[in-house]
């Protein structure tokens, strides 16, 4: 029997309507809302039971391979169970209003392909495992806060907060990869980690002095490190947006802004410029106000920030710049960043043409935009990297700056 079920069930109360409200002007719409349901997930076609698949002649014989994955025919369908709660107001004639949610959503059985070793014949096995708990929350306000029968400005600002918690997964098993990143010479991943949370981004990073908090160096003021460590999440604190509309008779602007506070990603691109010498941050004066390109023994060079094997903080050891970045390469720590930005991502503006300029044409209706997108980066805490274009969104890998865009819209009424 391969089918399942899933069901979902909702319920809205509009108290507003009761006679108690009806004497509140104020409040022109009130309701609560719940709602739970299930979302069934199984995996793609020949992921259950075994096969054959054509391979590359041996001899001029025809060869058959079987998959690299241990298919399983004992996999159950990962039924996701969602819960949300709402409550949708407006008031003033509908003049300002708001809309809160929040929602739990409970994955067991997951479907994992864990790694197996490869002397078994396969490299990985399907099979159900573990529970990811995800909890959020999202809240719209909206508003005019000016109207008229010419001027009108309209108002949207958003915001949004998803957490992931991983209760449990297969015996044994204490984290799963959920992606890995290209880094030369070490693995950097992210991961779902028991304990630790969903979108954990592991790999190499400063061992520290546990009074301190500063990295530990070695007698030649080389970082110390270890492997296969957390750094940081890489889900944001929240995200959001904000979606102005403002018209004055038949023109119309509209001005949209998007923003994220927290979460992480690791940067190819900032490590290999900075270890090639291409990087801004690999000129000028070092901390004695001399060029740190010049010779260590001439004042050039950088000072490591850390600890020296005595217990005491560097102050002494200078190393050639080829040398202090040569030594951060793939030390996944130093180019993980803060992923927070505001963005200006939209700006339109736009004519709607009188219909009676269209005579008998059968043209009802026109309106013309200039739309500019991707317009400018407002704030960041990472130069030159833009963290909304992200090519995965927890890392980039040395991918190619975002494009700026415009273009015409016109739309025709018939």
């Amino acid at each position: 029997n391969n089918s399942y079920f899933y069901p979902s069930a909702g319920i809205s109360f509009v108290f507003s309507e009761l006679a108690a409200f009806q004497n509140i002007p104020a409040i022109s719409f009130a309701k609560l809302r719940a709602s739970v349901g299930q979302i069934a997930r199984d995996l793609e076609p020949y992921n259950i039971y075994g096969f054959y698949e054509a391979a590359a002649p041996y001899g001029g014989n025809a060869t058959l391979n079987t998959p690299n994955t241990q298919l399983n025919p004992n996999l159950k369908p990962n039924l996701q169970t969602s819960y949300e709660v709402g409550l949708e107001m407006r008031f003033l004639n509908n003049r300002l209003g708001f809309d809160a949610a929040y929602y739990k959503n409970v994955n067991p059985d997951q479907i994992l392909a864990i790694q197996v070793p490869q002397s078994s014949g396969v490299a990985s096995s399907f099979i159900n495992a573990g529970e990811i708990e995800t909890t959020g929350w999202e809240f719209v306000v909206d508003g005019s806060p000016f109207k008229s029968n010419d001027i009108e400005w309209n108002i949207v600002v958003n915001f949004a907060r998803n957490r992931s918690k991983v209760v449990e997964l297969s015996a044994g098993l204490d984290n799963y990869v959920l992606g890995n990143a290209t880094t030369f010479r070490k693995s950097i991943q992210l991961q779902a980690r028991i304990r630790e949370g969903w979108g954990q981004i592991v790999g190499t990073r400063y061992l520290r002095d546990e009074a301190t908090g500063l990295p530990l160096l070695d007698e030649d003021g080389i970082w110390i490190t270890e492997d296969n460590k957390p750094i940081m999440n890489a889900l944001p604190d929240f995200t959001g947006g904000i979606q102005n509309l403002f018209r004055y008779g038949n023109l119309t602007l509209g001005v949209n802004i998007d923003f994220q506070k927290g979460g992480a990603f690791y940067s190819v691109t900032r490590m290999f410029t900075a270890y090639s010498g291409l990087s801004a941050e690999t000129v000028g004066n070092n901390d004695m106000g001399n060029p740190m390109r010049e010779p260590v023994a001439s004042g050039g060079g950088l000072r490591p920030i850390g600890i020296m094997p005595d217990g005491k903080e560097n102050t002494t050891i200078y190393l050639d710049p080829q040398v202090y970045y040569g030594s951060l390469f793939d030390l996944h720590e130093r180019w993980v960043y803060d992923a927070s930005f505001i963005k200006l991502r939209e700006i339109a503006l736009g004519y709607t043409f009188n219909p009676r300029i269209f005579g008998n044409t059968g043209i009802k209706g026109l309106n013309v935009s200039l739309i500019a997108r991707n317009i400018a980066l407002l704030s960041s805490n990472v130069e030159g990297i833009d963290p909304s274009e992200l090519e995965v969104y927890w890392h980039e890998g040395g991918q190619l700056p975002a494009t700026r865009s415009f273009g015409i819209n016109a739309r025709f009424t018939f």
